[in-house]
């Protein structure tokens, strides 16, 4: 499909310290489980490239089945996706992980569309700012980085914009 390259997997490096994960046994086997649903996608709109990062469906699944067994158990497993999520973002958006932010793409048409095409349909079905993904544990940058707060769709509101 013109608008974007094909999907690939990230694998992203895990490091237990820089993710404030406690190093167990556990962590090291369900983030092994899920890194193969660790996605990426290059996404060129017009002149601009976006990266797209996110983990399947499989993965909120067993997010959810954890709240449903123990709420520390769901929190556990939300905490390891969002850290597989941003250490992928780290690995492969090294300014992003400098300055500590991931700069948001304001949402146009284009890049709308192309999401849907990509199956990351925009879930903010109003069609208003900010971009919402349609997986939970996602995100959405521009590639190469361009820095963070003056192009980010959520300056307005962002606390390290103030």
């Amino acid at each position: 499909m013109p608008g974007f390259t094909a999907e690939t997997t990230a694998h992203p490096f895990w490091d237990a310290l820089q993710t404030g994960a406690d190093g167990r046994v556990e962590d090291a086997v369900l983030l092994a489980r899920w890194r193969p649903y660790l996605r990426r996608m290059l996404l060129r709109v017009g002149g601009d490239s976006f990266l797209a990062l996110w983990l399947d469906e499989h993965v909120e699944a067993e997010v959810d089945a954890g709240w449903k067994r123990w709420p520390s158990e769901g929190l556990w497993r939300h905490s390891l996706a969002m850290n597989l999520c941003m250490n992928a973002v780290r690995a492969l958006v090294p300014d992003a992980a400098s300055l500590g932010c991931c700069p948001l793409p304001p949402a146009s048409a284009p890049l709308r569309r192309a999401l849907a095409r990509a199956g990351l349909a925009d879930a903010n079905t109003r069609g208003e700012r900010p971009l919402i993904l349609s997986r939970r544990y996602s995100t959405l940058t521009f590639y190469p980085f361009r820095g963070a707060c003056p192009c980010c769709a959520l300056r307005n509101d962002c606390p390290k914009a103030l």
